[in-house]
């Protein structure tokens, strides 16, 4: 959030087509967030009715968020948008500028980008069943720590200041936003920083099992840690180019190698399934029968447990311990909702796979070889 907001803010122009009073909203939210540390949620999409059809298009065309009215202080918006992670426990929330493809006036009620305080008349979240099963840290030694929660969020005619305005009825500027502000790159380079130390901890955590039962020493085993510590380089390669090239954008901004980071963004959601399969393969039936903390302080079959799960390197309560982190990351809920929101984080893998074969600059590949194949010395024969 914090690197969207700042790009917004500093990328401003493009809101200036619409209005200039738009631009100077992104640069002073940017300033007013920066200053007093204001945490964010956001959401991101409509809701998923019919994908065959626009918004305007669908059955109930007023239950996605839209322009209701605009007045001389400000906007009146209504209807449901997804995906809030952290929902109202955060500050505030910002109404990211969905894409609209094609572009239209037809969906330009829709094309909205604003932000107001959590708590704002007629603002509401209705948020999923919790991951977090109030357990101890070491039942749940991610879930308890780390869940963040997902909301759908109610917007029942909610009024808007103009002053929190950045986007109002415009699908063009709302389909532009995220590349020609560079947000996605800035976010890039967070979510790819983000793989990096995810997967690291991934790879400690496979290691630690294939210490602790004495597998590291099969050729399969060190095959699939082989697997995960490639992914890690392949990550830590591609964020160290973004770095490397990076350039002041035409704001001032010192901005990441979008290449690099575009790579990475499309390949870890297609491996990362990859990895938690490997952990799960590797703990294998040891991510089954996992006592609980309480059997462990239990009187009765404390010392039966510490005995009959030990390791070759660690006691059953060390063994346990570590078998259930790997079991948080594969089996559990919280662990199945963090495999998802890798293979989804910036949308369907194999749409954003077209896209990256669409733009991706194909030509000098494709001319290295004809110049190749013309530097043959054989006489092309007459057709004629």
């Amino acid at each position: 959030m914090n690197a969207e907001v700042m790009a917004m803010g500093m990328n401003n122009e493009l809101f200036k087509e619409a209005d200039p009073m738009f631009a100077d909203n992104a640069r002073a939210y940017y300033e007013y967030a920066r200053e007093n540390d204001i945490s964010l949620t956001h959401t991101l999409i409509h809701p998923q009715v019919n994908r065959e059809k626009a918004q305007h298009e669908q059955k109930d065309a007023n239950m996605a968020l839209h322009l209701v009215e605009k007045k001389s202080d400000g906007i009146i918006v209504d209807g449901v948008r997804l995906l809030a992670t952290q929902g109202g426990i955060t500050d505030e929330i910002l109404v990211f500028p969905s894409t609209v493809k094609p572009a239209g006036e037809l969906d330009d009620p829709y094309s909205l980008a604003f932000v107001v305080p959590n708590n704002t008349e007629g603002l509401s979240f209705i948020s999923r069943e919790s991951f977090d099963q109030n357990k101890s840290t070491y039942d749940h030694p991610l879930s308890s720590r780390f869940e963040e929660g997902d909301a759908i969020v109610h917007f029942d005619n909610v009024f808007v200041p103009w002053e929190k305005v950045f986007v109002c009825g415009n699908s063009s500027i709302c389909n532009r936003t995220f590349k020609e502000t560079n947000a996605v790159v800035h976010m890039s380079h967070q979510v790819v920083a983000k793989n990096v130390i995810k997967t690291e901890f991934l790879l400690g955590t496979v290691l630690n099992i294939m210490d602790s039962i004495g597998i590291d020493g099969f050729q399969h085993v060190k095959d699939k840690g082989t697997e995960i510590m490639l992914t890690l380089e392949t990550m830590k390669s591609h964020l160290y180019r973004s770095e490397q090239n990076a350039t002041l954008d035409r704001s001032g901004t010192m901005t990441p190698d979008f290449e690099a980071l575009n790579a990475a963004r499309n390949y870890y959601p297609r491996v990362y399934p990859r990895l938690v399969e490997i952990l799960r393969i590797l703990g294998a039936s040891g991510l089954m029968g996992i006592p609980s903390e309480a059997d462990f302080q239990s009187p009765e079959i404390g010392m039966i447990v510490n005995r009959a799960l030990q390791s070759k390197n660690l006691q059953g309560y060390e063994r346990v311990q570590l078998f259930r982190l790997a079991w948080d990351m594969t089996l559990s809920a919280f662990g199945s909702r963090q495999m998802h929101y890798e293979y989804y984080f910036f949308g369907d893998p194999i749409k954003m796979g077209m896209a990256y074969f669409d733009q991706y600059d194909k030509e000098p590949y494709k001319q290295y070889v004809q110049d190749f194949l013309q530097q043959t010395t054989a006489v092309k024969p007459n057709f004629s």
